[in-house]
């Protein structure tokens, strides 16, 4: 799943994410998710999504994609 939009998707995706934060992150089970995250320098679901798309733009805009 690139880039769900539609809101079931995205949080099914985000409880993916959660799940697989709280297993590598046992020492930090009684953090809330966000908390998690900062502690393990992971930027939100939601952020990863816009960042990813902003770099999708650059390179069709900058034709880093081969056209031909």
């Amino acid at each position: 799943m690139w880039s769900p939009y539609k809101k079931g998707d995205i949080d099914n995706l985000e409880k993916v994410q959660k799940k697989g934060n709280q297993i590598i992150a046992r020492t930090f089970l009684k953090m809330t998710y966000t908390d998690r995250l900062k502690s393990c320098k992971l930027p939100a679901l939601h952020y990863r999504r816009i960042r990813g798309d902003m770099i999708e733009i650059y390179k069709i805009v900058s034709g880093k994609y081969d056209t031909g």
